[in-house]
């Protein structure tokens, strides 16, 4: 049995769709942390301002009751901040990673359909990718100098 992580596997996970879903589940997970959150404080209000409601002066019941509402709208603000950072973490970061599959990608297929002229020029700060596209490129130029032997 082989060990470590199977390549068809691997670049599944690089696949445009995959990064797509990945980036849905982080998201939806967020949500579903802030909406738990969001429950459990208004519970958590809820249990206590009643408990208060039939012993503390209405004065206190309506401050209590703005701090409450000061509570809901700060932690909305808080859930729509942390979304948008989210997102745009998430878009950043999948493009960090399918921004040099993709000229990979047409560079492997420009190779299988013969054409031994493709090069790959990727973006500066795509440098871990870097040593496969010198490969590649070496590759093709192999190929263009074999075709050309011929």
């Amino acid at each position: 049995m082989r060990k470590g992580i199977d390549s068809r596997r691997a670049m599944r996970l690089l696949m445009p769709r995959t990064q797509l879903i990945l980036t849905g589940a982080v998201l939806c997970l967020s949500l579903g942390f802030a909406g738990a959150f969001a429950w459990h404080a208004h519970s958590a209000y809820a249990g206590f301002y009643k408990m208060l409601a039939s012993t503390a002066p209405e004065s206190f019941l309506l401050q209590l009751s703005e701090q409450a509402s000061d509570f809901v709208w700060v932690s909305g603000a808080i859930l729509i901040a942390y979304v948008a950072v989210m997102v745009s973490f998430c878009v950043a970061w999948s493009h960090r990673m399918l921004g040099p599959i993709v000229p990979i990608r047409r560079m492997i297929e420009a190779l299988k359909n013969g054409d031994t002229d493709a090069r790959i020029k990727l973006r500066s700060h795509d440098g871990a990718f870097q040593p496969m596209a010198d490969d590649l490129n070496e590759l093709g130029a192999m190929l263009d100098r074999e075709k050309l032997g011929r």
